[in-house]
């Protein structure tokens, strides 16, 4: 028995030195993001402003579709620093959706512009195709949206040359009270992905 607590005591000590380790070590992870992603935000509030302050000039007529995309790509980023900030501080609940109304081609035109250099320089081709019968407007969370579909077109862009790549939004159905559900695919003729790597992905 004595041999028995003896031991217990040893296993005790041990498993509260791992817990002030791992406690330390969370906190330090924490800290550091915090502190990456706040220094991040400072040089793209810079170039977001700059951006803005340039859409509004009139007479700047021929950058205007780049400034748009620079814009677009310099506040999904802003975007993406904030969950990290806003991970660090919540529980497993998880990141709230916000709705808000947002021009559905806008959108998708945003995103295939934010890829154009890269299609170029892969030789690749960008086919967009939406439904006619879904509204002008929606009513969701357009970030979420805009991150999803940035990493799909993405990819397909990335690990894509001299092919195509499709995106394609279908409505499903309409639903009660205006909704609607909607069908997104993002489809690309590469090589895809080796087999052995599909379950993990």
């Amino acid at each position: 028995r004595q041999k028995v607590a003896a031991d217990l005591k040893v296993n005790n000590l041990e498993l509260q030195k791992s817990k002030e380790e791992a406690e330390r070590l969370s906190k330090l992870k924490t800290q550091f993001f915090s502190t990456v992603s706040h220094e991040l935000r400072t040089p793209l509030y810079g170039v977001t402003g700059i951006a803005s302050i340039l859409l509004e000039d009139k007479e700047i007529k021929t950058h205007r579709e780049d400034l748009k995309s620079l814009k677009f790509s310099a506040d999904y980023l802003m975007t993406l620093i904030n969950d990290v900030l806003i991970m660090n501080k919540m529980d497993a609940n998880g990141v709230k959706l916000e709705k808000a109304p947002f021009k559905l081609a806008t959108l998708v035109n945003s995103i295939a512009k934010s890829f154009e250099y890269l299609i170029q320089q892969n030789n690749n081709k960008l086919h967009i195709q939406i439904d006619q019968r879904l509204p002008e407007y929606l009513n969701a969370d357009s970030v979420r949206l805009s991150q999803i579909l940035l990493n799909l077109v993405g990819n397909a862009v990335k690990f894509n040359e001299n092919g195509n790549i499709w995106l394609t939004i279908q409505l499903q159905k309409e639903l009660p009270a205006n909704r609607y559900a909607v069908h997104f695919e993002v489809r690309d003729d590469g090589r895809g992905i080796a087999a052995e790597d599909q379950e993990k992905i």
